[in-house]
């Protein structure tokens, strides 16, 4: 079966409930197939990571992350050190809690253990 590139956007909808819904070998086979046409699969790990992660799996994830080139997800590699007991997690966390992007900024704060108000008072 030939995937276009229309039937990879119509995928990514399913994928993301998939991966919510914790139907993580449906949500698998639909990134499979997404990532045999697009154009760049590498701005897909994002699904392969929260995928192996959700499977308790979070060596492999940090291996997702770490192959891509530079570092265009620390707060999830952050996240994954976190969950390996890894101790430079705290120092990466903190890093990017001062982020201009609200979700790493929010995220990185709850993972801290910092309070989010001042983030909602504005």
């Amino acid at each position: 079966m030939n995937t276009t590139d229309a039937d990879a956007r119509k995928l990514v909808r399913p994928m993301v409930e998939a991966v919510r819904e914790g139907r993580l070998d449906e949500a698998e086979a639909m990134l499979d197939q997404i990532s045999a046409v697009y154009p760049t699969p590498e701005d897909l790990v994002v699904f392969a990571v929260l995928i192996a992660i959700q499977r308790g799996q979070c060596r492999e994830a940090l291996c997702h992350l770490e192959s891509l080139p530079g570092d265009p997800h620390p707060e999830l590699k952050a996240f994954c050190l976190y969950l390996l007991g890894e101790p430079c997690w705290e120092g990466m966390a903190q890093t990017l809690e001062d982020s201009p992007d609200q979700s790493v900024r929010l995220a990185m704060k709850a993972l801290l253990g910092r309070s989010l108000e001042a983030e909602f008072s504005n």
